[in-house]
């Protein structure tokens, strides 16, 4: 996700090269993984996507426990 995102003079992030990589297929939505007030700016692209930063990371845990064979 190296240079997906852009600041511009205001604050403001754009995520128009991370929809562009999605859509291009060069990431895979399905393990992306997103919280916070960005996911308001993304299109549905199948990403997993969350309206806090510690539902998602919540959430990549579970994923990664399981995956991993954890006891959960």
């Amino acid at each position: 996700m190296l240079y997906c995102f852009e600041e511009d003079e205001a604050g403001n992030i754009s995520v128009f090269e991370l929809v562009r990589r999605i859509k291009a297929e060069d990431i895979e939505p399905a393990e992306l993984y997103i919280g916070g007030a960005i996911a308001d700016s993304l299109p549905d692209l199948g990403a997993n996507v969350f309206p806090g930063v510690k539902q998602a990371a919540r959430r990549l845990q579970a994923v990664i426990t399981k995956d991993l064979g954890l006891a959960g």
